[in-house]
């Protein structure tokens, strides 16, 4: 009888101890990608001395670095780019953008967690 609650505690000890590892890897990465990478990605227009977002170069050093630090082959991710609370059209420059991360933990659950990052 004490055996089969062995075998239920070490099993919810086993999935409690993956998810919370793979959450706290995931947060990690999301939480690294700091203004030490935006710094390259920003552009200053000089006729009205406003300073914007790269967006191409933006979602480049995204993606590399997610690919460089993520153990997770299938996660998704999103960038997002807005300019007076709407989306940002691909022409116009833009001071804010979100990052969005949706990645499995395991035993069907989700990690999904959404960044802002803006200049002023």
């Amino acid at each position: 009888m004490w055996g089969h609650y062995a075998l239920l505690f070490l099993f919810l000890f086993v999935a409690l101890f993956a998810v919370n590892t793979n959450y706290h890897h995931l947060n990690e990465v999301l939480n690294a990608f700091t203004h030490d990478y935006l710094y390259h990605a920003t552009l200053i227009d000089r006729v009205n001395v406003d300073v914007y977002f790269d967006k191409p170069l933006v979602r480049v050093l995204v993606a590399d670095h997610f690919t460089n630090n993520l153990r997770h082959d299938n996660y998704d991710y999103t960038v997002i780019f807005y300019k007076d609370g709407e989306v940002c059209p691909e022409n116009e420059q833009c001071k804010y953008f979100t990052i969005n991360l949706v990645a499995p933990l395991g035993f069907n659950l989700y990690f999904d967690k959404t960044f802002s990052y803006y200049l002023t």
